[in-house]
C-alpha cells in the first residue's frame, strides 16, 4: 500500500512501455495517479496496453503542431489539488506544466520536472518537419526557449535523466541543489523472455547491427560511409527500421548491407542475439534506449557523444564513444569492438533494473515532501 497521505499526479505525454514498470513501482510507495496526454505517438509502433496496477487516465486533448492542448487540465488540477505535480518536460506537456505553475501558486503544491534535453550540434535541427509543420516546430521552439527559464525557476526539483541533461540544466542557470540525477533504463520486462545467451564467437561472419528510425539525425549516412572504410571482409551490416531516409540511403548495391525494414519484437530479439556489435551513430539522441537493449543481450556498442546513453559505456569494455559524423573513427571503433568488446553483468543490470530507474523519482519526491 502507498505510504502517507500525500497525493502525486504525474503528467506524461504518451504511453511509453519502458516507463510503465517505473510508474507501477512508484505507485506501490506513493498515492500516484498518472495522466497521459494521448495513447500513441506518431511513428511509434509500441505496444501501449497497460497491464500494470497503477491508477491512470487519458486527458481530453487535441494537437496544434507539436503542442498538445489539454483543455480540461486546469480545472482538474484545481479540483484534485495534488500535493506533488510531476511532469516530463516536452512540448506535449507544456500546457500541463504551465497549469501546474498557476495552480500551485493559487492553492499550493510542489512541482517536479524531469528533463531529458541535451545540447548537441544537431539539437536545433528540425529533421522531422517540412512546410507548415516545420514553421510550427520552429515557432514552438522559440516559445519554449522563452518559457523555459520560467518553468525551471518555478519547479521545486528537476530530475536530470542523464549526465548531459544535468549539464543542459546547469548551463541554463538551474542551481545544483535543485537537481536530482539519474539515467534511463530499459526494464527487463519490456524485453523478450527468451534466454539471453553469449554471442557465438565461432561464427565466421561478424554481424554489425543498427536498429532505429531511419531519419537523418540517426547518422546512417555516416555509418554507410564508415562501412566502405571497414577492413573486415567477412562482415555484414544489418539495418533494421523504417523511416523517411530509407529510399535515399538504400540506393547503393552493397551486398554486405542488409536492409530488413521494420521488425517486430520477436525479430528484433533474434537480430540482437545474433549480432556481434551494435552501432548507433546518432547526431542527437537525448538517451537512446537501443543501447540498453544491446547491453542486455551482451552486445558491445559503438555510439557517439550525441547520445545520452553514451555515459553507460564510459570506463567500460562494453563500447566505444566517438564524435558524430566521423566515419573514420566509427570504422575504427567497429573493428576494435569486434575483438575487444565485453559486457559485464553489472552493466547489464544497471541498464535494465527498474529500481535504478525509480531511484531519482523517489529522491525528488522525498526532497519536496521533506
Amino acid at each position: 500500500m502507498p505510504s502517507g497521505e500525500k497525493t502525486i499526479h504525474l503528467y506524461h505525454n504518451v504511453v511509453a512501455p519502458y516507463r510503465l514498470p517505473i510508474f507501477n513501482q512508484l505507485s506501490e510507495q506513493y498515492d500516484l495517479t498518472v495522466h497521459f496526454a494521448k495513447e500513441r505517438e506518431a511513428g511509434r509502433k509500441w505496444n501501449t496496453n497497460i497491464t500494470e496496477d497503477f491508477k491512470y487516465d487519458f486527458l481530453p486533448s487535441f494537437n496544434i503542431g507539436p503542442f498538445c492542448l489539454l483543455f480540461t487540465i486546469p480545472l482538474q488540477m484545481l479540483r484534485d489539488q495534488p500535493d506533488v505535480h510531476l511532469h516530463g518536460e516536452s512540448h506535449q506537456t507544456l500546457m500541463a506544466i504551465l497549469s501546474s505553475i498557476i495552480v500551485t501558486r493559487l492553492v499550493g503544491g510542489e512541482i517536479i520536472l524531469w528533463c531529458e534535453c541535451i545540447d548537441t550540434k544537431a539539437s536545433k535541427s528540425n529533421y522531422h518537419h517540412t512546410g507548415l509543420s516545420l514553421f510550427l516546430s520552429r515557432a514552438s521552439d522559440i516559445m519554449y526557449r522563452f518559457l523555459r527559464p520560467v518553468i525551471y525557476r518555478e519547479a521545486n526539483v528537476l530530475i536530470a535523466y542523464s549526465e548531459k541533461s544535468y549539464q543542459f540544466l546547469r548551463e541554463r542557470g538551474v542551481a545544483e541543489e535543485k537537481i536530482v540525477t539519474g539515467h534511463q533504463i530499459m526494464p527487463k520486462s519490456c524485453l523478450s523472455t527468451q534466454q539471453v545467451e553469449d554471442n557465438n564467437e565461432s561464427e565466421d561472419t561478424t554481424t554489425y547491427l543498427f536498429i532505429g528510425y531511419l531519419e537523418r539525425r540517426k547518422g546512417l549516412d555516416t555509418l554507410l560511409e564508415a562501412w566502405t572504410h571497414l577492413d573486415c571482409p567477412d562482415a555484414e551490416l544489418i539495418i533494421a527500421g523504417s523511416g523517411p531516409e530509407r529510399d535515399r540511403l538504400e540506393e547503393g548495391d552493397d551486398e554486405t548491407v542488409n536492409w530488413v525494414g521494420y521488425v517486430d519484437e520477436d525479430r528484433k530479439v533474434k537480430l540482437l542475439r545474433e549480432a556481434d556489435v551494435f552501432v548507433l551513430p546518432t547526431r542527437h539522441d537525448p538517451w537512446g534506449l537501443v543501447v540498453n537493449e544491446a547491453l542486455m543481450y551482451n552486445i558491445p556498442v559503438v555510439t557517439t557523444e550525441a547520445a545520452g546513453a553514451s555515459e553507460l559505456l564510459r570506463n567500460s569494455d562494453a563500447g566505444r564513444v566517438i564524435e558524430p559524423d566521423d566515419a573514420t573513427a566509427l570504422a575504427s571503433a567497429m573493428v576494435d569492438l569486434k575483438h575487444d568488446g565485453t559486457v559485464s553483468e553489472r552493466l547489464r543490470d544497471y541498464a535494465t533494473d527498474v529500481s535504478v530507474g525509480v531511484r531519482p523519482f523517489k529522491r525528488a519526491i522525498e526532497k519536496v515532501l521533506s
